[in-house]
C-alpha cells in the first residue's frame, strides 16, 4: 500500500477520482479528488455532521426504531476510542480541495470465542459507512471499503462483516456488488404497545 504523508503527519491513502457524466449523460462541471485516512480527534465535529447526516437518512426510513439525539450522536470519548484503536478505526474521506469530510466507516475487530461446533477465529465488523449525499457516485464509498478492508487484513481479521437495514436497498445493491453475500438473517416483529 502506498502511504503518503498527510499534513499534520496523520497517513492517507491518495484517490483521484473524477465524474463520469451528469444527469442526462452531461459531463460533470465539479471534477473532484479525495483522500482516505485514518480520522484524528480533530475530526470529530465533521465526523458529527456526517453521523447527523446518515442519522436523519435513517430516521425516515425507520422511525420506529431512530431517534433525532438531543446534541451530538456521538460523544467524543467514543470518537477516540474508536480512533485510538488498536481493533478499530474510522476512515475518513476528505475532499482534496476543502478541509470537508464527504465519507467515513467504522471498522471494530473481534474475536469469537471457540466452541465444540466452531473454532476461534476474528471477524472485522463495517459498523458504519456512508457518504456525504453531495460526494455520492464518485468511488466514496468503493474506497472507503477497500481501504476498511484492508485494516481487516492487516490485522489477522479471517471475514468481514457488515449489517444493512432492509429499507437501505441501495446500499443492499451496493455491497452485492462488491462481493458480499446474505450469510445471516436477524428478524423482528414489533410488539403491541
Amino acid at each position: 500500500m502506498n502511504i503518503a504523508a498527510f499534513a499534520g503527519g496523520v497517513p492517507f491513502f491518495p484517490v483521484k477520482v473524477s465524474g463520469q457524466g451528469g444527469k442526462q449523460g452531461r459531463p460533470l462541471v465539479d471534477l473532484f479528488g479525495f483522500n482516505i485516512r485514518p480520522a484524528v480527534a480533530d475530526d470529530f465535529k465533521r465526523l458529527a455532521k456526517l453521523f447527523e447526516e446518515f442519522g436523519e437518512f435513517h430516521r425516515r426510513g425507520r422511525p420506529d426504531l431512530f431517534v433525532k439525539p438531543d446534541g451530538p450522536g456521538w460523544a467524543l470519548g467514543e470518537i477516540e476510542r474508536m480512533i485510538a484503536g488498536p481493533d478499530s478505526t474510522i476512515l475518513v474521506a476528505q475532499d482534496s480541495a476543502f478541509p470537508h469530510l464527504i465519507g467515513l466507516a467504522t471498522v471494530h475487530l473481534r474475536d469469537t470465542p471457540a466452541c465444540a461446533i466452531q473454532p476461534s477465529h476474528r471477524i472485522a465488523e463495517i459498523a458504519h459507512l456512508g457518504v456525504a449525499r453531495h460526494a455520492r457516485r464518485h468511488g466514496v464509498g468503493r474506497a472507503l471499503m477497500r481501504e476498511a478492508l484492508r485494516f481487516a487484513e492487516a490485522r489477522g481479521a479471517a471475514a468481514v462483516e457488515l449489517g444493512v437495514h432492509e429499507f437501505n436497498a441501495g446500499a443492499i445493491a451496493f455491497y452485492e456488488a462488491l462481493g458480499f453475500r446474505t450469510v445471516t438473517r436477524r428478524m423482528g416483529v414489533r410488539l403491541a404497545e
